[in-house]
């Protein structure tokens, strides 16, 4: 048995070995050849593929060209037009500067007021201690008192004032101080 094995084995052997050789021989040339032309359909393809990337790429530039152009002459004009504001802030400044140094001449001359600065007034007591009727004129306003009758004036300005008793004292100028009370005292 282990001889017909043998002798099978062989056969075997050669039966398979002759099939897959059976095909045709390919020579090195023609293998050659057609790695060749598998390298240059490969080269096609990656030069295709450039191709249309660098259209892709120009397409971008000529749009991103158009649109600098478009932002260019849009500031342009916004140039323009600050231009044309600064000159005008310019112009408003130096009017400023002018006023300014005109307020500047005029603060320096001497100026007076016929009201008192804050604070700086004081009161003036009327008080009448005569058995009759007393008329006490005050900075040219006359006030007419009664027998022990006292009246305060408010916001006196602060400085010289004239008052007179009538029939009783002549016209007298006095100093009244800031946030001071001066007291005119009618009496027998």
């Amino acid at each position: 048995m282990m001889r017909s094995w043998k002798a099978l084995g062989w056969q075997s052997l050669l039966a398979v070995a002759l099939a897959a050789s059976s095909g045709p021989a390919q020579t090195s040339d023609e293998k050659a050849k057609a790695q060749s032309d598998k390298r240059l359909d490969d080269v096609a393809a990656k030069l295709e593929g450039l191709t249309k990337s660098l259209k892709d790429l120009d397409d971008f530039v000529r749009r991103e060209l158009g649109d600098l152009r478009k932002d260019l002459t849009t500031n342009d004009v916004g140039t323009q037009a600050a231009v044309k504001d600064l000159g005008e802030l310019k112009k408003q400044l130096a009017q400023l500067q002018k006023e300014v140094e005109n307020l500047r001449n005029v603060a320096s001359a001497p100026r007076s007021s016929l009201y008192p600065a804050p604070n700086q007034t004081g009161r003036i007591r009327l008080m009448n201690s005569f058995s009759q009727p007393q008329t006490i004129i005050l900075n040219s306003q006359s006030y007419r008192l009664e027998p022990g009758q006292e009246v305060v004036v408010e916001r006196q300005p602060a400085g010289n004032f004239t008052f007179e008793v009538l029939g009783v004292r002549p016209p007298v100028t006095r100093t009244l101080a800031a946030n001071e009370t001066y007291t005119i005292q009618v009496h027998p």
